[in-house]
C-alpha cells in the first residue's frame, strides 16, 4: 500500500494506525518545517527511525549501512527503556506525532531486511499509547470520540494488543469498562475519572486498535392500531 498525504488533514498518529492496523512493511517519510524523519516498518510493528537534515540522507548508501549495521548487531537482544537506540526511536517518533503540518509518504519496502534478517521490533500500540498521553489537541480527538452516546467493544484479539500497548492502571480501569453495552458517560461514572482523561484515554486505546465502535442492532419501532386502521381489519375479517 502507497500513501501520501498531508498531516493538516491527517494527524500523523491516525497515519501510525493506518500502516499497524494493515500490517504494513516499508518506509514512513515525514517532511514539516521542523524536522525530517523516516520510520521503517515490519508487518505494522516499528523496526527504526531516525531524522535527518535532508531527504537524500534517507537513502544516502552510508546512511543505510550504519542503519543495517545498528539492527543486526541488536538482532540478538531485547531493546529496554535504557538502551540508546530505543531512546532514539521513542524521541523521534513522539516529535513527529507532535506535529501538526508537513506531509507524509509511505511505500512498502523490504530492502533494509535482508535475506532472513527480522529485527527487534517496537509495537506500534505502545508508541501510540505513549504519543495520545501527550496529546493535547482535542480537535483530533474529538473527531473519533465525537459524543458521550458512543459506544466501545473490545476487538478480537484485544488482550494481545493491550498487554504490547503497556497500559496503565487508568487506561486499563477505562479499557475493562469497555463492555458493548457502556457508552462513554457510563464509562466515565464507573470509571470515576475526569471526562477529559476517558475521552483522550478511549481515543488511544482506539488508534492502537484495542478497541472499535460497537455496532447497534436497531431498534424495532412499535406500531400502534389506529381506530381506523382496527375498524378496516374488522371489516375485512367479517368479508372472509
Amino acid at each position: 500500500m502507497a500513501i501520501k498525504g498531508d498531516l493538516r488533514l491527517f494527524h500523523p498518529i491516525e497515519v501510525l494506525q493506518l500502516i499497524k492496523s494493515n500490517r504494513e512493511t516499508g518506509v514512513l517519510l515525514v517532511a514539516s518545517p521542523t524536522m525530517l524523519a523516516a520510520v521503517y516498518f515490519v508487518d505494522g510493528d516499528v523496526a527504526y527511525a531516525t531524522k535527518a537534515k535532508k531527504m537524500y540522507d534517507f537513502f544516502a548508501k552510508k546512511k543505510f549501512s550504519t542503519f543495517l549495521k545498528t539492527l543486526k548487531e541488536k538482532e540478538a537482544t531485547s531493546l529496554n527503556i535504557e538502551d540508546e537506540l530505543w531512546q532514539e526511536i521513542i524521541a523521534t517518533l513522539l516529535d513527529l506525532t507532535l506535529l501538526k503540518e508537513g506531509t507524509f509518504s509511505f511505500e512498502e519496502a523490504s530492502f533494509f531486511l535482508g535475506e532472513g534478517f527480522i529485527p527487534i521490533l517496537i509495537p506500534t500500540e505502545m508508541l501510540i499509547i505513549e504519543a495520545t498521553r501527550r496529546l493535547n489537541d482535542w480537535d483530533v480527538v474529538g473527531k473519533k470520540i465525537s459524543s458521550m452516546e458512543l459506544i466501545f467493544a473490545k476487538k478480537r484479539g484485544w488482550e494481545e494488543a493491550a498487554k504490547r500497548a503497556e497500559l496503565t492502571p487508568d487506561e486499563k480501569r477505562v479499557l475493562e469498562a469497555v463492555d458493548g453495552k457502556n457508552t462513554v458517560e457510563a464509562i466515565v461514572n464507573q470509571t470515576d475519572l475526569p471526562p477529559e482523561e476517558v475521552t483522550k484515554i478511549l481515543f488511544g486505546l482506539l488508534c492502537a486498535g484495542i478497541i472499535g465502535r460497537a455496532t447497534r442492532k436497531p431498534l424495532l419501532k412499535k406500531r400502534w392500531l389506529t381506530r381506523g386502521l382496527l375498524r378496516k381489519l374488522v371489516e375485512k375479517i367479517k368479508g372472509i
